[in-house]
């Protein structure tokens, strides 16, 4: 498989603009559109009234929890955000410090 240098550079920039969030409970129960909802309003509250910066639902592509789901897994798995534009991932991660 030969990989050209142009698509290189678009998984390098599309990588630019994901965040990984760690140690969040995960929402147990229901169908994957309740699971959806409930994650993106915490997520969402997370964004805009914890760190102050403005994100609507439509600025995040999914949510998508890493790895595998097992019970005995020491703890809630990483969740994967890929935002539309890497600015807001610059926002989210300068606004850490307050």
């Amino acid at each position: 498989m030969r990989l050209e240098h142009g698509s290189l550079k678009k998984g390098t920039e599309n990588r630019a603009s994901n965040i990984i969030i760690c140690n969040v409970t995960e929402t147990v129960g229901g169908d994957r559109e309740e699971k959806w909802k409930a994650e993106t309003g915490l997520y969402m509250e997370l964004f805009n009234k914890v760190l102050g910066v403005p994100i609507r639902e439509e600025d995040m592509k999914r949510l998508q929890r890493l790895g595998k789901r097992t019970e005995s897994a020491g703890g809630p798995r990483p969740v994967l955000i890929p935002f539309r534009d890497w600015i807001l991932k610059n926002m989210i991660m300068e606004s850490l410090s307050n």
